[in-house]
């Protein structure tokens, strides 16, 4: 092998990790298309009856995907339940997504109550989860999408209170 391959091989493929890792970085969904699927999207309630996300629009949304089985899921709840009572009057609505179905849905809204939508998206919500930025699958999930309908913070796993009360504060 000359010197020049032993020199141009290893910068042509440095070259091609830095470019991959750049295409990654900026290569996004259009906030359009995000909108149009987000509000494109309907779940059922625990009363099995179909709650399209369209009818938040125009709020301040927090979407949460989760999973009756996620202890960080259920452990997050109540603290959505508060926020959700503090800012309703301020144009801002939580609505919990489950990756689970209508009927474990159903059987977990009898044992915990809360007072934010609770929908079951089964494979439905991880397909939306992932279209909206969880290239993890990760649970739980959490979006915060704004009144123009764009996403304006996400968090993998438990959300940090503190920094979800910055954010609505800063939309509200």
């Amino acid at each position: 092998m000359s010197k020049t391959s032993r020199v141009l091989i290893p910068v042509v493929l440095i070259f091609c990790v830095v470019a991959f890792f750049i295409f990654r970085l900026y290569a996004t969904v259009p906030a359009s298309a995000t909108t149009q699927a987000l509000f494109a999207a309907s779940f059922p309630d625990a009363q099995n009856k179909p709650q399209k996300l369209t009818q938040w629009r125009g709020k301040v949304i927090v979407l949460n995907f989760w999973a009756s089985w996620c202890p960080p899921c259920r452990e997050e709840m109540p603290t959505f339940d508060l926020l959700q009572a503090k800012y309703a009057s301020k144009n801002v609505q939580f609505v919990g997504i489950s990756a689970e179905d209508v009927n474990k849905l159903n059987q977990f809204s009898t044992e915990v109550k809360v007072s934010y939508p609770l929908l079951a998206g089964d494979f439905d919500a991880m397909a939306l989860a992932q279209y909206l930025g969880n290239d993890k699958s990760i649970l739980p999930y959490t979006v915060v999408v704004d009144k123009a309908g764009r996403i304006v913070k996400i968090w993998f796993g438990i959300v940090d209170n503190s920094e979800l009360e910055k954010t609505l504060a800063s939309l509200t």
